[in-house]
């Protein structure tokens, strides 16, 4: 039966029965006969002059494709540039359920699916199942599930495996061709068809593809075929990246020059590589140049993707040096400030610090930043991340601010037992941003005080937008029902990107200013900040007036957290302050006095006291509600949230300019400390007086000037 005809039975054989006969019509001369096109596209960009391809220019010179393409097969057992794929590392290949996977049901990010067939006969690669959303199809096209029976395959030698991986790799390329099309507006037409050209889902998909070929080329029986069409989607993927992607500095674009820099050095035998090359190292320069600040946080600042981004780095400096590439000036010095930046940050059990889309089970970090400290010569984060065995102590105190990204990291000390907080009062961030500005997360022994992480992209049933991703799942004040105001992802997309983020103080360029001013000494760290956008419903209507929030926070090292909260707006409003607990604090409780604590026995604990200024804080507790607003959940991986503790304050018929305070106090034990404070404002100074078990400190957190107001007076959308 021939190739192309196998491929168009797709429908009536199924998955199984498709892969076997897929894998059946393997020879390179049924490759040239039914793709004479692609076969001609593949051997036309291949650079004749390079060692080792005499055979394939012979062949050619005969007018025998056929044995070009059995002589280039040949030459990539052997090539150069595929040594670092032999032997076979089968650890990088997934070990999940093949047998589910061969029946066509796959599990991505919690979400289940049967992938059901197109009309034609082909995978719908672009399906959605009930309860996802687009991540189902870009994990599924991102293609690394036919690693799962590749190895499978090398575990049981059973051909129905490696039957599959051939069948369901032929069959995206061949139902999934590349999209006509450039520039930003064809991106974003892609929209729910063609997910898998999705520039990053492109670019993920042909690192597996590249370590699929040089596997396949190790495992018999092979199917010539299908490498050879694999080969030649390599190389059209990487020319649709050189086009579509790496035009910015996020994530995706550290990514995407980070494969179209895989391929061009694992394949430079196409004549297009240098040109591939060049296109990835130099966008990866502006990416270190403008997409990581000098203090070494991503510039979306969801730290999940900055880690993401921080591991593309890395790995792209290897990949450029172990070829011996010229052009890797900047990157050792970036990595080394991105390795502090997220050693800094990290809490003292090594759990990367939540913040914009991130997911709070991130695992632990120090396993991770441990060796890369030492390959990289950064004795601080080595010794961070060693809790003082390696490396050299951080001079002055334990306590960071980093001045273009605004976070400021209070500690007492590098251990686990350590107590910790994380403060931002920077930009939103460029990309998967959540309106948590002024959020504080503290760690006491263990994470007591949390963000609620990012649960999922689907605005569906209101999760998103009405809490993970809202200010009510923040540990911050919201106004009037209203989140803090940050754009639309298609918002202002028409205004020149500096000029977006400029308006919504997106992205820093320069240094924080006296806004976000910060003092650390020996015996205590302050440091405030402020909102600049007012306050919307989550990236929709707007908020009729203005408001804005200033927070400060005083820290005496080992002892308390001090904060006030000042709200200045153009009219009375309803404000809500509120602090979630992570899911492990089980005994949480608001005492007589207004107090949350928590109480687990032999556990690090806090006691959050609230402050009364010129407003009557009321208390509430919640855990799992979903009506009639959802309060009390906490996310640690996509699409999964169980229940947590949220502790809610609000404060009724507020004035204009409403001013209260915490006051937070780590301890051990069931028994809290007895405590107590009060404030007093003069002008925009805010003095607290904290007695804790008959202690007393006096601590003034200067709150700058007052913010200035919008007049609004309609609700705009």
């Amino acid at each position: 039966m021939k190739f192309s005809r196998l491929v168009r039975l797709v429908g009536a054989l199924g998955v199984a029965v498709m892969a076997v006969a897929l894998a059946r019509a393997g020879s390179s001369q049924e490759f040239v006969e039914k793709y004479p096109q692609q076969a001609r596209d593949l051997l036309g960009k291949i650079d004749l002059t390079r060692p080792g391809l005499a055979a394939v220019k012979a062949a050619l010179g005969r007018g025998n494709p056929t044995a070009a393409c059995a002589a280039l097969l040949a030459y990539y057992q052997t090539n150069p540039a595929g040594a670092r794929f032999r032997p076979i590392d089968w650890q990088n290949f997934k070990n999940w359920d093949a047998e589910a996977m061969l029946a066509g049901n796959h599990n991505f990010q919690n979400i289940k699916g049967q992938l059901p067939r197109r009309p034609d006969g082909f995978i719908d690669w672009d399906y959605i199942p009930a309860g996802g959303d687009l991540q189902f199809p870009s994990a599924l096209t991102r293609m690394g599930h036919p690693g799962v029976a590749l190895r499978r395959y090398h575990e049981t030698e059973e051909r129905k495996y490696l039957d599959y991986v051939y069948g369901n790799i032929a069959d995206f390329i061949l139902a999934q061709p590349v999209p006509a099309g450039e520039g930003k507006e064809f991106k974003i037409k892609l929209g729910k068809k063609n997910i898998g050209w999705q520039t990053l889902n492109a670019a993920l998909r042909v690192r597996s593809f590249i370590n699929y070929f040089y596997t396949l080329q190790q495992v018999e029986p092979r199917d010539d075929a299908g490498l050879l069409l694999l080969l030649n989607n390599i190389r059209v993927t990487a020319e649709y990246l050189r086009k579509q992607g790496g035009h910015g500095t996020s994530n995706w674009d550290s990514s995407e020059m980070q494969s179209l820099i895989q391929v061009a050095l694992a394949f430079p035998e196409f004549t297009d590589s240098p040109a591939w090359l060049e296109r990835g190292v130099a966008q990866y320069k502006t990416i270190l140049r403008d997409g990581i600040y000098p203090d070494g946080a991503q510039e979306e600042l969801a730290t999940h993707y900055g880690v993401i981004a921080m591991n593309s780095v890395i790995d792209t400096y290897r990949l450029l040096k172990r070829a011996g590439v010229a052009q890797v000036e900047g990157f050792e010095h970036m990595i080394r400030r991105q390795l502090l930046f997220y050693a800094w940050t990290m809490s003292p059990d090594g759990t990367m610090m939540t913040h914009g889309d991130s997911d709070n089970k991130r695992g632990d970090l120090r396993p991770v930043i441990t060796p890369l400290a030492r390959e990289f010569e950064a004795p601080e984060a080595l010794y961070i991340a060693t809790e003082g065995r390696e490396g050299i102590a951080p001079q002055g105190p334990a306590s960071r601010f980093f001045n273009w990204s605004g976070f400021t990291i209070s500690r007492n000390g590098y251990d686990k037992d350590s107590q910790w907080s994380a403060f931002n009062a920077g930009p939103i961030g460029t990309g998967h941003t959540h309106a948590d500005q002024l959020a504080l997360q503290v760690y006491n022994k263990r994470m007591i005080l949390v963000a609620p992480g990012r649960y999922s992209y689907s605005w569906a049933g209101g999760w998103v937008s009405q809490y993970f991703h809202g200010t009510r799942g923040q540990n911050t004040v919201m106004v009037d029902g209203f989140d803090q105001s940050i754009p639309g992802w298609n918002e202002d997309r028409d205004l020149p990107e500096a000029e977006r983020d400029r308006k919504y103080f997106l992205k820093s360029t320069a240094p924080l200013g006296e806004n976000e001013k910060v003092v650390i000494n020996p015996e205590a760290d302050f440091y405030r900040g402020r909102t600049y956008n007012g306050f919307r419903k989550f990236a929709g209507e707007k908020m009729p007036g203005d408001a804005a929030h200033e927070r400060a926070v005083y820290y005496q090292r080992g002892q308390f957290w001090a904060v006030v909260d000042r709200i200045t707006s153009t009219q009375s409003r309803t404000l809500e302050a509120f602090w979630h607990f992570h899911p492990d604090c089980q005994k949480v409780e608001i005492l007589p006095d207004g107090a949350v604590v928590t109480r687990d026995p032999d556990q690090g604990n806090l006691l959050v006291l609230p402050i009364e200024g010129n407003v009557k804080l009321n208390g509430t507790l919640y855990k799992g509600q979903e009506k009639p607003f959802k309060q009390g959940w906490f996310s640690e991986t996509f699409n999964s949230k169980v229940e947590s503790y949220d502790a809610v304050y609000k404060v009724e018929k507020a004035p204009n300019r409403a001013y209260f305070g915490w006051l937070l106090v780590p301890f051990s034990g069931e028994a809290p400390p007895t405590a107590s404070a009060r404030i007093i404002m003069k002008d925009s100074v805010a003095w607290v007086e904290v007695v804790i078990n008959g202690a007393t400190k006096r601590c003034n957190l200067p709150l700058g000037q007052s913010p200035r107001l919008v007049e609004v007076k309609e609700a705009t959308k």
